[in-house]
């Protein structure tokens, strides 16, 4: 599980989370789970 802060424009701009789910393959790539 990863975090990044995005800038949102609501009221001004604020910085909020997202969070995501990541997976690893056998052959070493990655893929984003939700």
């Amino acid at each position: 599980m990863d975090g990044t802060l995005l800038s949102v424009r609501r009221n001004g701009v604020e910085k909020e989370p997202v969070y995501l789910a990541l997976g690893i393959k056998f052959d070493g790539s990655r893929e984003i789970l939700g």
